[in-house]
């Protein structure tokens, strides 16, 4: 149980709450390094068409998920280092241990700290701005007729994907289809 925490050297200030920590994930960028190795299974029948999207970006964001116990906040008028601060924190600390040893209900809120990389903590590995996170790019007349469809009222998936293919074959010329 803690009164303050840090996370990746960015402080969770004193608010007068204990809490404990719940959980911690360190998500990475969905460009950052390929973390599952490829089955070299000779008895696979598929067979992968697309290349992965991970070029070893060193960006990553921590989650912190903090459970506090508000019910045994202490007051924050007195100052920081005193002597009548310490003793309170260390009554209030000891009493919540107690009950939850005993297992006791006790009121909790869940707060969440999220630490987002910058912009220069993706480096030079991928584009972050326009586009950025898209796989492929799309041909400008297939945006047009899913616009288009969607427009008219048609947004079932097998609808759309009929009308796509349809059009596709119809206007695209084949010398066209090869660069999409």
């Amino acid at each position: 149980m803690f009164w303050n925490h840090s996370i990746e050297g960015h402080n969770i200030t004193f608010d007068g709450i204990p809490f404990i920590v719940s959980s911690i994930r360190k998500q990475h960028c969905q460009f950052g390094e390929q973390y599952f190795k490829g089955k070299t299974s000779s008895t696979s029948s598929r067979t992968r068409l697309q290349g992965t999207r991970k070029v070893g970006c060193p960006a990553h964001i921590h989650v912190h998920e903090l459970t506090l116990f508000p019910s045994f906040a202490v007051s924050i008028h007195y100052p920081i280092g005193s002597r009548k601060m310490k003793e309170t924190k260390a009554t209030k600390m000891s009493a919540l241990k107690l009950i939850l040893l005993t297992g006791k209900e006790v009121e909790t809120t869940t707060k969440y700290y999220v630490l987002l990389p910058t912009v220069q903590a993706h480096g030079n590995y991928h584009p972050t701005s326009g586009l950025a996170g898209f796989a492929q790019r799309v041909h400008p007349k297939i945006t047009e007729k899913i616009n288009t469809l969607v427009g008219e009222g048609i947004t079932e998936l097998q609808e759309v994907k009929r009308a796509l293919k349809h059009c596709y074959t119809l206007s695209i010329p084949r010398s066209q289809r090869s660069s999409m």
